[in-house]
């Protein structure tokens, strides 16, 4: 939500803009009626005199970032993620409860995701890492550099570039919850068209509990699952209701509300994984040949308000 002032149009005079960032409303009819009429303002200030220090206002200390320690967590990340590369390099033949467990009745044998023939899916496994590109977005300021990911709320973390060409293909994205670890308040996972700077679909931590449980069952994992998430994106869902699908409101630059739009279906599968369609048609979407890029982001660890440290 931009509201913009400083409107002067005189030569060398900047405008600014106040952004207001907002995730996960609890009330959708609260938040529309708030976001057609923000209750704020912006004033201008204009001194009569010139001050008498140029800068009356010291600069603020920055609050050092800290971090609870994931790497633990690590070893049962990993696990995870091979034990569903597995499942689909072996097309679903090992047996997981809840998955594709053969000792059930063949009316209660839960549906496999995709994987169903040995051979018919190829798995690779890519890493992320996370990075604090300007962590002081004064130094921006100074130099009218338009930084980006300077906001010090968070942490971005940079997933890996890869495609969802049709309905068969799919992406697991296998992580540590920061919300539980105490590393953040609140976090999302967000699939951006990288050619358009375009965020397509996100996820926040109160979809994370309870995906990873199924997977880490019976390994050394179990006693992480509730640290952990399992999220799975895909074009279209195996076992997704079109009654998943949710209806939201869209708003312009000005956050006056627009357009009607459908946000793309998401659900449980049987093994407790949560799976996100990501469009192709529609707004926002990306094309079937677009590449796609994952991002992370863990807000405000929960001692120090900031986000964590990205070491």
């Amino acid at each position: 939500m931009i509201n913009k002032y400083g409107l002067s149009r005189q030569s060398g005079i900047k405008t600014n803009a106040l952004l207001l960032r907002h995730a996960v409303p609890l009330d959708d009819a609260a938040w529309a009626q708030y976001a057609d009429a923000p209750p704020f303002i912006v004033m201008r200030v204009t001194p009569r005199r010139p001050p008498l220090l140029p800068a009356p206002f010291p600069r603020a200390t920055l609050i050092q970032r800290e971090t609870f320690d994931e790497r633990p967590l690590a070893s049962s990340v990993t696990l995870l993620a091979n034990r569903v590369s597995g499942f689909f390099l072996n097309g679903g033949s090992e047996v997981i409860a809840g998955i594709n467990d053969p000792s059930l009745p063949s009316d209660e044998s839960p549906v496999t995701t995709w994987a169903s023939t040995p051979g018919s899916y190829t798995a690779t496994t890519l890493n992320t890492n996370a990075q604090v590109v300007f962590d002081n977005g004064q130094n921006c300021i100074d130099t009218s550099w338009n930084c980006g990911g300077d906001n010090r709320d968070t942490t971005y973390i940079t997933g890996p570039t890869f495609r969802l060409v049709d309905d068969n293909a799919v992406a697991y994205v296998i992580g540590a919850n920061h919300a539980s670890t105490g590393n953040s308040v609140y976090s999302n996972v967000a699939v951006y068209d990288p050619f358009r700077n375009l965020g397509i679909v996100a996820i926040d931590d109160s979809d994370f509990i309870g995906t990873a449980d199924v997977w880490a069952s019976g390994t050394a994992a179990a006693n992480d699952a509730d640290k952990l998430f399992v999220v799975a994106l895909a074009r279209k869902c195996p076992g997704v209701l079109e009654t998943d699908r949710r209806e939201d409101r869209s708003y312009d630059s000005t956050g006056n509300s627009s357009t009607s739009i459908v946000k793309p279906r998401r659900g449980r599968m049987l093994d407790g994984t949560l799976c996100v369609e990501v469009p192709s048609v529609g707004f926002p979407s990306a094309a079937l040949n677009s590449d796609l890029v994952l991002w992370e982001r863990p807000y405000c660890h929960s001692e120090t308000s900031v986000g964590p440290s990205g070491n």
